[in-house]
């Protein structure tokens, strides 16, 4: 329902768009928890030796398809945006189809086909063999005959909660900065940004599902805690650290700011063809859909059967999303005294954080799930979860104002001291992040 109201945002008049946006997301958000449920069910199916591969395999589904999302947009950026966009007045409406909204539907048919195979005809539970799980139950029982369980270290438990966030939220920063980091240190157009993020973010999730599907193996070779430090902690470390510019780095190109230019929501939305848009027809004079009932179309909404009949005869007439007017470069006060970054080093950095990043939050996820033992763990996952969703909530917050008003170095910096708590904690931390007992 989320996805569908932000891909038909346009044909709700401007003043309404910006409300239902926000709702729009606060019902993807929302629907985001069901992650909670997905590892409480995999912590009580799968037994203790087995459990860090398939959460690895849990926290690879989840995160590719974060990592995969841009690259289903740069595959969309040849439909482009709306040719005759810019004839629309604020109350004109609009049936949208271009790069932008497309993702938009894509995500609707992936929840429907989630819907599916999540319903009872199709997902059955799947309970551990019945052997093990009876010497379990007795153990279980015989533990709560003595007085219950003893309570997890919640020392462990909670220092995992918060290393969770730190990981989560420096790779939603790499995820939010990507953009318009590269249009201001490279001059790139928003189109070439999101084309060129979208290839790589493509071939880093490629490197993240191998790194995925190696944890399992390596877990069983190596101590866990080793594993999540020198695989996954000091790299992310080390990833951040070249992020930031050299002193020796390029010049940015730097371009004046157009005070005029004010960006508002309607400039910031997708561009689409409007209902009343007779230059689709090569006419000087707008045209509108006249309602069944006949009445002037200027104060009266098109039905949706008009919009199906305009769109039958006319189709869609998209064109470049960028019109070569625009300067590129960056419009920052920073971006004049601050060097630049390479693009190789900025590459490379960005390819470390995805070889990284599946050691990070597969092992603490395992680790977390180990020290909380054999009780219901819907709660603390939910817990876990909410913790990387306030992660995504601070990204763009990051962005808006760290980012915007004082640049890369205090940016970065400031994700390189929460990884640098994260590994202070796991080191502190060694000898009690063994599973409960």
């Amino acid at each position: 329902m989320g996805n569908a109201l932000y891909a038909v945002l346009s044909l709700f008049p401007e003043s309404s768009r910006y409300g239902l946006l926000m709702l729009s997301r606060f019902i993807v958000g929302a629907s985001s928890a069901n992650a909670a449920p997905m590892r409480s069910y995999v912590s009580s199916a799968t037994f203790q030796h087995e459990r860090t591969f398939h959460m690895s395999i849990l926290s690879a589904a989840q995160s590719l398809g974060m990592i995969v999302g841009p690259s289903f947009q740069a595959a969309l950026t040849p439909i482009q945006c709306s040719e005759t966009a810019l004839n629309a007045g604020p109350n004109d409406t609009y049936l949208a189809l271009d790069m932008y909204t497309a993702c938009g539907w894509i995500s609707v048919l992936m929840g429907c086909a989630s819907m599916v195979l999540y319903s009872p005809i199709v997902f059955k539970e799947f309970d551990v063999a019945s052997g093990e799980r009876q010497r379990a139950m007795a153990r279980f029982n015989a533990l709560e005959s003595a007085g219950g369980l003893p309570p997890p270290d919640y020392l462990v438990v909670y220092s995992s909660v918060f290393c969770f966030f730190c990981y989560y939220f420096n790779f939603v920063i790499i995820e939010t900065l990507g953009t318009p980091m590269t249009m201001d240190e490279f001059a790139w157009t928003e189109a070439d940004a999101v084309l060129y993020l979208g290839i790589a973010m493509t071939c880093g999730g490629a490197l993240s599902l191998a790194m995925f599907i190696a944890i399992g193996r390596l877990a069983k070779i190596y101590d866990e805690r080793k594993l999540i430090i020198v695989c996954g902690i000091i790299p992310m470390m080390i990833g951040r650290a070249l992020m930031m510019p050299w002193p020796s780095g390029p010049d940015i190109k730097y371009i004046e700011d157009d005070e005029d230019d004010t960006t508002t929501l309607a400039t910031t939305l997708p561009v689409h063809i409007p209902m009343g848009g007779g230059a689709a027809f090569g006419g000087d004079e707008p045209l509108y859909f006249r309602p069944h009932n006949g009445k002037d179309p200027a104060h009266e909404h098109p039905s949706f059967l008009d919009i199906l009949s305009y769109y039958s005869e006319v189709g869609y007439r998209n064109v470049d999303c960028d019109d070569g007017d625009d300067p590129t470069g960056c419009k920052h006060d920073w971006c004049k005294d601050q060097p630049g970054v390479y693009m190789a080093q900025f590459f490379t950095a960005f390819f470390i954080n995805f070889l990284a990043y599946p050691f990070c939050i597969s092992i603490c996820t395992s680790t977390f799930s180990k020290a909380l033992g054999p009780r219901p763990q819907g709660l603390w996952m939910g817990l876990l979860t909410a913790s990387g969703s306030f992660a995504r909530v601070m990204g763009p917050i990051m962005v808006s104002y760290v980012y915007d008003a004082e640049g890369v170095y205090l940016t970065f910096g400031i994700i390189l001291i929460t990884m640098a708590m994260a590994l202070v904690i796991t080191i502190a931390l060694y000898p009690r992040m063994v599973p409960f007992k």
